[in-house]
This record gives C-alpha cells, sequence and structure tokens, in this order.
C-alpha cells in the first residue's frame, strides 16, 4: 500500500490540541463510567458525514470540532463518545446477513504484482460474467483407487539424476520404474500436486476451501466437464452444488454452478439431458446455485440431440437456456449462440442471436500445435501452447512459467473484444492419462495436462506455480468487470482498548470474514508409494473470525477482531496473529510483503502483546515493542502507536493493507499454509484495505482508437519483414526509410503484396474497428489506383476477397485514402490477412510508398 497525501498538519499548538487523548491506550483518562455496565461513558467525536453516531440520544449538543484561533488548519479536539449500553453485545448471529465484497481487498502477490482496484478498474459491470471450466471427476476417480502419479515430480527425479524431461516420455517405463520413477500406461497422472493434497470431489471441506478462493476471485459460475460420453459425474456434481449452496447462507458468494455437455448432438448429451433433469432441475435440487442465462437455467449442449415431438424432450428443450460448446480451437462458431471453451490466440468470439459478442474464452494454456494448427498432446512439448508460450515466441526470462505469458495475452485480448462473458480454462481438472496411443497420431504421451508448464489449472499447488495463476485471474476478473471503490474510514475517534465492544459501532468500515468451514476428514486419491487411499484430516480450526474493524487517534491506531465463539487463551499457539503490510517502506524489509506481525511472540499476559517487524530474512523478526490489548469474550481489541508502524505523527492520511490468522501453523516462512491450516480473514493473500481517504478518483484510460503501422519507423519495418506472405507474387517491394515500397513487376490484376497481419497485430477487429486508412506517396505519375482486401482466415480468403479501390493523387506527396471496413469482405472476425493491388488494367511498373497502415475507429477519424 502507498501512503497517500496529508489532509491536516500538526501546528505548534498540538500539546494543547490533543489534552483529551491518552497518554496511554489503556488508561481512563479521567473519564466517568455509566455504573451500570463499568464502561467508559464518552462524548460523541466527529463523525464523517456518511456514519451517523450510534446513538442520536447521546450525540454531543455542541460542536465538537474545535479550532485554534490562528490562520493555521489544526485537529479537531476528540472527546469521549456515548453510546447505548446494548451495543456491548458481540454475540455472533451466524444467520444474520453477511456481506462480503471482495472488490474492497487488496493483493500484492508472491511476484510482487499489486491486484487492480477501482482506481484502476472503474466501477463494476454487474452484467459481466466470468465462468471457469471446473472438474467433478475427482470424486469418481479417487474412489475407483486411482494413483496419485505426479509427473512433475517423477520429472524433477530424474533431472536431478542427470537425465532430461523429455526421458519421462521416451525411456521404457520398465527403465523408469528401475530409477524409482512410478508412472504406468493408461491410468490418470497429476501434472503435480493440489494445495489440498490429492483430493477427492467428494471432499466438502475442499470444495468449502474453493467456494471461498472462487468466490475472493469474482468468478460467477463453475461449468462443469460433462464432455465424455455420458458420464455426469452425479455425485460430485450434486455435492458441489450443497457445500456452494450451503457457503452462500454464510455470506461467501460461492459461484453458479452449470453444465457443458458432449460436443455435440449425439445420444450420449440426450442420455445426460435426461439425468440432469430427472435428478437435479426437477426436483429443484439447490436451485440456488442454478447459472441461469435469458430466464432461464443455462446448459452448454446441443439441443439438436432433443427430438421435439417427444413430450419429454420438448420439456428438456423449453426448460433450458442452450448455448452449443464450440470444441474447435481454431475455427472459431460455425453458427450464432454457440460458446466455446478453449481457443488458440487470438481466441474466437462468439455471438448470440442479435448477433452481439457474447462470449470468447481465456486459457492458461493449450494443448495446441501452432505449427501445423491442430490439436497435439501437451507431453509433446515442442511446437505446443504451453504458460510461457505467446504469439511473439515464448517468454524465456527467469522464472518465466511464473508469470503466465499466454495466460496474460489471452485475457489483454478478451480486455480488447470485451464481451460479455469471459469463459476461463481452467480451474481444477489435475489430471490425465497416459495414453499409449493417441488418435493413430501419437504413441505414449499425455494430451490434456502434462507438468507444470504444459497444463492449464489455476487451482494452487504445492509445486513451483503456488498461487501464482489465481491471483493473475482475480486481477484480470477485476479489469474486466470492474470493482467497487474501497471505502474510507470514519473519522479519527478515542478507542479504549479495555472498554465495551459497543463503543466500535459507528466505526467504518466493517471488514467481514467467510466464517463456518468444518473440519477436514476425507479420503483422496491413493498413494502409488504404499496403495493405500490417501487420508487427509484437519482439525486446526479454532478462532472462526467474523469480522474486523479499525479505528484511529491522532496517536494510535485500534484493532478490533471478533470471533464467532469466544477467544481461546492467549497462550495457545499461533495465537491470533496481525499481518499488516504498509507498502513501500525504506529498506524493503518484510516477509511475503508484510513488515509487522502481532503475537508471532505469544503475548506475556492477558493486557501486554508484543508488535515484531520482519526483517527480510524469510520469517526472520526483530521486536519492536510492547502494546497494549485486551480480550473480552469473543473481542479482542489492540493499540498499536502509529509511529511504530513508521507512519509519521503529523501524517493524519494514510493507508494499510491487513490480516488476522488463528493457528495456521506458519512457523517456517510457507505462506501456502495459509490456504489449508487454522483460519485467515481474509482468505489467501488478500488483505483489508484501511484508508483513511477510500480511493483515488478512477480515471478512464484513454479508449484505444487506433491500431497504427507507422512504416517509417526502422523497429516497424524491421517486425514487418517477417510478416510478408509467400504468397506475394508479380510485386518487388523494399523496406526504406521513407515506409515500404511497393513496385508492380506484372499487370496490376496478378500482382499482388500480401501481409499476415495476424503476425503484426492480431488483436485488430473489424467489429471494433471503423475505418483503415492508408498514407502513402506514389512514385510515377502513372499510379492513380490501389486496392485492398483483408480477410480473417487464410491467405486465399483474401485473394478470393472482393478487392476495394483507393483512389491515389499522383503528385509525389504524401497523401491518405480510407476504405470502410464494412464494405470489405471477410472482414468479420479479427484482421489476419491483408492484401495490396495495383489498378486492374495498369501495365507493370506502378510504384508506392506506404508510410502508414492504420485502423481507426469513427472517434479516432473525426
Amino acid at each position: 500500500m502507498k501512503k497517500t497525501n496529508l489532509r491536516h498538519w500538526l501546528t505548534a499548538g498540538l500539546a494543547t490540541v490533543l489534552i483529551a487523548c491518552l497518554a496511554a491506550c489503556g488508561g481512563d483518562g479521567g473519564k466517568e463510567t455509566d455504573p451500570a455496565t463499568d464502561a467508559p461513558t464518552v462524548t460523541e467525536a466527529p463523525t464523517s458525514p456518511d456514519t451517523p453516531a450510534a446513538s442520536e440520544t447521546n450525540a454531543p449538543e455542541t460542536d465538537p470540532v474545535t479550532e485554534a484561533p490562528t490562520e493555521s488548519e489544526t485537529l479537531r479536539v476528540l472527546e469521549w463518545e456515548s453510546y447505548d449500553a446494548a451495543l456491548d453485545n458481540s454475540a455472533v448471529d451466524q444467520k444474520a446477513e453477511h456481506t462480503i465484497d471482495q472488490s474492497q481487498w487488496v493483493v500484492t502477490d508472491g511476484l510482487d504484482r499489486v491486484m487492480s482496484t477501482y482506481t484502476q478498474t472503474g466501477a463494476k459491470d454487474e452484467e459481466k460474467i466470468v465462468a471457469i471450466f471446473y472438474w467433478t471427476w475427482h470424486g469418481d476417480f479417487s474412489n475407483q483407487g486411482q494413483k496419485a502419479y505426479n509427473n512433475q515430480q517423477n520429472i524433477d527425479k530424474l533431472i536431478a539424476m542427470g537425465k532430461t524431461e523429455r526421458d519421462y516420455m521416451t525411456l521404457p517405463i520398465g527403465e523408469l520404474k528401475k530409477l524409482g520413477i512410478k508412472t504406468e500406461m493408461g491410468p490418470y497422472h497429476f501434472w503435480d500436486e493440489p494445495v489440498y493434497g490429492y483430493y477427492s470431489a467428494n471432499d466438502e471441506w475442499v470444495l468449502r476451501k474453493q467456494a471461498e478462493l472462487l468466490a475472493a476471485a469474482d468468478v460467477d459460475v463453475v461449468f462443469f466437464d460433462n464432455t465424455n460420453g455420458s458420464f455426469t459425474w452425479m455425485q460430485s456434481a450434486k455435492t458441489v452444488m450443497k457445500v456452494f449452496s450451503e457457503a452462500r447462507a454464510q455470506g461467501v458468494d460461492a459461484p453458479d454452478c452449470a453444465f457443458m455437455l458432449p460436443f455435440g448432438g449425439n445420444s450420449d448429451a440426450r442420455k445426460q439431458l435426461y439425468d440432469l433433469y430427472d435428478q437435479i432441475y426437477s426436483k429443484d435440487y439447490y436451485s440456488d446455485v442454478w447459472f441461469e442465462l435469458d430466464g432461464k437455467p443455462m446448459i452448454m449442449a446441443h439441443n439438436s440431440c432433443l427430438d421435439r415431438n417427444n413430450a419429454k424432450d420438448k420439456t428438456i428443450y423449453d426448460f433450458f437456456t442452450f448455448r452449443a460448446n464450440n470444441g474447435d480451437y481454431v475455427t472459431g462458431e460455425t453458427a450464432l449462440n454457440q460458446w466455446g471453451w478453449l481457443s488458440r490466440y487470438p481466441q474466437a468470439y462468439y455471438h448470440n442471436d442479435k448477433n452481439q459478442i457474447e462470449q470468447m474464452t481465456v486459457g492458461v494454456a493449450v494443448n495446441h500445435n501452432y505449427v501445423n494448427g491442430r490439436i497435439a498432446p501437451m507431453s509433446l512439448g515442442e511446437n505446443i501452447i504451453g504458460r510461457t508460450w505467446t504469439s511473439r515466441g515464448y517468454d524465456t526470462r527467469e522464472n518465466a512459467i511464473l508469470y503466465g505469458a499466454c495466460f496474460r495475452e489471452q485475457w489483454e485480448n478478451a480486455l480488447q473484444v470485451d464481451p460479455k462473458v469471459v469463459f476461463v480454462t481452467a480451474w481444477n481438472e489435475w489430471v490425465a492419462m497416459r495414453i499409449n496411443d493417441w488418435a493413430g497420431m501419437y504413441q505414449n504421451c499425455f494430451v490434456d495436462q502434462y507438468n507444470a508448464e504444459f497444463s492449464r489449472d489455476c487451482e494452487p499447488s504445492t509445486g513451483i506455480l503456488k498461487d501464482h495463476y489465481y491471483y493473475q485471474l482475480a486481477d484480470y476478473i477485476r479489469q474486466f468487470k470492474g470493482t467497487n471503490p474501497i471505502e474510507a474510514a470514519s473519522w479519527e475517534k478515542l478507542i479504549d482498548v479495555n472498554g465495551g465492544y459497543g463503543q466500535w459501532a459507528n466505526v467504518t468500515p466493517t471488514y467481514n470474514d467467510y466464517f463456518g468451514l468444518p473440519d477436514r476428514d476425507a479420503n483422496g486419491y491413493t498413494d502409488p508409494e504404499t496403495g493405500k487411499r490417501f487420508h487427509y484430516t484437519n482439525d486446526t480450526g479454532r478462532n472462526d473470525i467474523y469480522d474486523a474493524k479499525v479505528a484511529r487517534d491522532y496517536e494510535n491506531i485500534y484493532f478490533m477482531v471478533r470471533t464467532v465463539e469466544n477467544l481461546t487463551p492467549y497462550t495457545d499457539a499461533y495465537w491470533m496473529n496481525l499481518y499488516i503490510d504498509m507498502g513501500e517502506v525504506e529498506g524493503g524489509k518484510n516477509w511475503e510483503n508484510y513488515e509487522f506481525i502481532l503475537n508471532k511472540t505469544n503475548p506475556e499476559n492477558e493486557t501486554t502483546a508484543t508488535l515484531e517487524r520482519f526483517t527480510g530474512n524469510g520469517y526472520e523478526t526483530e521486536i519492536v515493542s510492547k502494546v497494549t490489548y485486551a480480550v473480552k469474550g469473543n473481542v479482542m481489541t489492540v493499540c498499536i502507536p502509529k509511529t511504530m508502524l513508521g507512519i509519521p505523527a503529523e501524517e493524519m492520511d494514510f493507508e494499510f493493507g491487513f490480516k488476522w490468522t488463528d493457528n495456521t501453523l506458519v512457523d517456517d516462512g510457507d505462506i501456502m499454509k495459509w490456504y489449508v491450516n487454522g483460519d485467515v480473514a481474509p482468505v489467501g493473500r488478500f488483505n483489508y484495505c484501511y484508508s483513511t481517504t477510500g480511493s483515488a478518483e478512477y480515471v478512464p484510460a484513454e479508449k484505444k482508437s487506433s491500431d497504427v503501422l507507422d512504416l517509417t519507423d526502422e523497429a516497424t519495418r524491421e517486425y514487418l519483414k517477417g510478416a510478408v506472405s509467400d504468397s506475394t507474387v508479380g510485386i518487388d517491394y523494399e523496406f526504406t526509410a521513407e515506409g515500404l515500397k511497393l513496385t508492380s513487376t506484372v499487370a496490376g490484376s496478378d500482382a499482388a503484396f500480401l501481409l499476415d497481419y495476424d503476425k503484426i497485430s492480431p488483436a485488430v477487429m473489424a467489429e471494433n474497428y471503423d475505418t483503415v486508412v492508408i498514407t502513402y506517396k506514389t512514385l510515377n505519375a502513372d499510379t492513380k489506383e490501389l486496392r485492398l482486401a483483408v480477410a480473417s482466415a487464410d491467405i486465399k480468403d483474401v485473394v478470393a476477397a472482393r478487392a476495394r479501390k483507393i483512389n491515389l493523387t499522383a503528385d509525389g506527396a504524401s497523401h491518405t485514402g480510407d476504405l470502410a471496413l464494412a464494405n470489405l469482405r471477410s472482414t468479420k472476425g479479427y484482421v489476419h490477412k491483408m492484401g495490396f493491388y495495383f489498378a486492374k488494367d495498369a501495365a507493370a511498373g506502378q510504384s508506392i510508398l506506404i508510410e502508414k497502415i492504420e485502423f481507426v475507429t469513427e472517434e479516432a477519424a473525426e
């Protein structure tokens, strides 16, 4: 978090103005007490105009703001407020509405990427939808005794022996077993280990954890993978729906649920529709988590499998909103009302029956050979679109696999296209079979998942990828959908650490947390070492955090945290840690971006705790100071002088991130334990943001209104050389300092200079731009006409496209000519190819210099 500008400055009269402030956080300050409650009776401090007093009858009769008789701005006098004693009741009503707005949270992830907030994204668009592909088959597979072979760990073992990654695919399996490598032909293998272990999809503890992470990322709907035969994985699907519904009742904005059926209108799709309708939809099974589109439950399936002359088929046909799922990575839609699930870059997008762009896909990686344009096994390695692949080549920087170049490029393209729905692949597929022969083309291969590089899941793992892709996903969802502004904190007020809970009633905002996580006791996949099923238990949930608040006066910052039940004794290990992220701090000493921690060392007693500072050496800390705290039932309050946190005494406006954790067992610096142990508020690396000013104003970025190729720029010319198509005929071309020189060597109708434009700027969309503008100079008086064609598919489509004419001014000076994209054939979709032709009847020898190619919107053209 970065500190903001100051709103108030202390003056020379500070000592006089602060007489009402306590010298120590827990002292009584000479105030009166209410004999009925033994709570301090105080006078209302000034509140924000949007924050009324807890009890209007106790509001002061006089203006509490006191100004010194000078021209300098001074601080108002803080006085003790009064409140209704009934507000001291801190009991948690677990059935009360418990709203959590994850867009208020802030994150700096493990790669030091700062997540976007309202200042960068602008207001949230409630019409936007993010879907993610989700696998329920882990329940059946684990129950069937599938072994948890781990490809990435096997490869790492081979490399440690001095062998290579390719040896895992080329050495005979018998030889691999002699080397201690556990693998077999046929069974499913994990690309790496999930952070929750090799779990079953019937493990409700895991499903609840997933609900929280998906909610925190603002995912709207999960689509269960039912694309294989007639398998519905019904038990697991029902369990997910049940857990997600129960999570919603406790304030978790868990996603909706839907199904993706086979890629065709076949008998398997019809059988699944019958099964799903009979067991879920006709029975109103957890309908609160059904995903709806156009007013009906939505399903990705081909309704052509239904016979509308059959009564039940007609009932099912009318019950759902259908979107036919298109399985092709290259071609894109073949009709309206289709949706995709995965695509190579630049991704296809899909129109609804109103011809509006409704949906497009974003993939972490794609099991696609970008050279021959075919689906191919992930384990093939060469020419496969892995996590580090981009249309400009592989990301080769150190640790490139952590940064998700492919994912980023696809998301950036989706932001430009701006559909209603983005479908992300994927969340938790995890496994793929070691196949002896696939499609008669590839032997001994893994098709959909292979290892850390050639896999496409975002769910956190115990391996090298950790939680990096999860936060990349969450950040791009924010950029796509927008966020709500971070709420400004209520004004300064006095807090008595030993006072009642009621003094927090008019302190805002309230930082709510997910609550109600069950203990874990479930089987997973089978251990290939022992042949027995993994059994997972976790009962570390102890102090279940419900909400938190922060207040401040001119000297101190007060933290309050409330749990569902009474807090356990302060002597418990890993007890109630408060982590504070102050942002850019001189020296950069932190652990996972946190500078301070409270209670790393257990409190000395019931009133004195220890604030420590991270040294920058892992989880190592040094003591800052003792601080005052108090526990009353399920409420804990802490007072920390702000100067201890590096906030100058005179600074009145500031912000920081913070979180509470309990019993996470983090003593070795492994932050991934936050995903499995104890309670973490908020979840994962997310932090609550305490800001005295709230979000800075959102200033929209200037809308991209043109895509320019300036051929007078040397770097652009060098880049362009690699985009000239082999199909260029009858034209000599030369890259000069003034631009691209074209000279016909045959009659105009046979001369064609062709560009593979997708190698230059594949994100150019005919639907996002109105006009193509060419800046040129004619080099002889006979060059009076230039013809232009663009297309969204192969180079032959450019040749076949109807070229449009630009009349040229043949005087050797720079001029522009333009054509409306709507008048050019084959422009639906991206502009992949572009062709230049001379006049049909002109003889050879025409010559022109192209200085600039520009796609523009009407706004830019004006």
